[in-house]
């Protein structure tokens, strides 16, 4: 959209599980440029169901928006049902339709530092051009390295969701039982997002980022305030680490913060 960034109302997000919708888009559509979607969702880990995928390539396909879709998280979707790619929908939108992609997630290539996108050639000719200037290119050796992860056995990733699906559980259970915490069950990446307002007032913080501030001091915990994804009242926090870990953290807000009322 031309000069500024649309936002889902806060009392909208919560009660959708955070997951945008077409419909959003309808006031702005004789504006809009390119929409830019991300499921699963970082930080939210929100997922778009299959129906509100095909609405948005809907709506591409009449206003003759471009669609750009992030799924760098797709490896991690647990459910229920099969992740729905906006590949899905190239039949309608193949000529405004951009896939992005990485390899860091799904492989644990983090510093490898290797993506991709996928899209119509005068688009991506012209993302070359930046591209090629502002980073000059990805190291051989990791394009080499890449090849072979995407060719290679994928048990491994498999496997690496099936963990994470239980870290996921783990997580969001133990923190349903800190006071003022308030965590919905994220159907993918590998993030959770809680609703921490009422945390944040107990310790008397004027906003997330100071209550975030005081996690990292008193309990030696370290969380992204909302407020870097334009949610304040929320905390980001990754299960992308050992569940006694995780547990281990959760126990230390539960001593600062308290047990929830059951």
């Amino acid at each position: 959209m031309t000069g500024r960034r649309l936002k889902a109302p806060a009392q909208r997000a919560q009660r959708t599980g955070r997951r945008p919708r077409a419909a959003d888009l309808e006031p702005h559509a004789g504006r809009l440029r390119a929409v830019i979607l991300n499921s699963p969702c970082n930080p939210s880990g929100a997922v778009i169901p299959a129906d509100e995928v095909a609405r948005f390539a809907a709506f591409a396909a009449r206003t003759g928006a471009v669609l750009i879709s992030d799924e760098t998280y797709d490896a991690f979707h647990y459910g229920p049902g099969k992740f729905t790619s906006l590949a899905t929908q190239a039949r309608s939108v193949r000529d405004r339709l951009v896939l992005v992609n990485s390899f860091s997630k799904t492989y644990a290539m983090t510093g490898w530092r290797v993506g991709y996108a996928l899209g119509p050639r005068t688009l991506i000719d012209a993302a070359r051009k930046v591209q090629s200037h502002d980073a000059t290119h990805t190291a051989s050796i990791s394009q080499a390295a890449a090849l072979e992860a995407a060719r290679g056995p994928q048990e491994a990733v498999i496997a690496m969701r099936e963990e994470y699906r239980q870290r996921r559980d783990a997580i969001v259970a133990a923190l349903r039982r800190v006071r003022g915490f308030a965590c919905r069950v994220p159907p993918g990446a590998f993030y959770v997002f809680p609703n921490v307002s009422a945390a944040q007032r107990r310790l008397d913080c004027a906003d997330t980022v100071a209550f975030a501030k005081r996690l990292m001091q008193e309990a030696g915990v370290a969380t992204v305030p909302g407020e870097a994804f334009g949610s304040p009242g929320y905390l980001r926090m990754s299960y992308a680490l050992a569940t006694p870990r995780i547990l281990e953290g959760v126990g230390r807000l539960e001593k600062l913060l308290g047990t929830a009322e059951a």
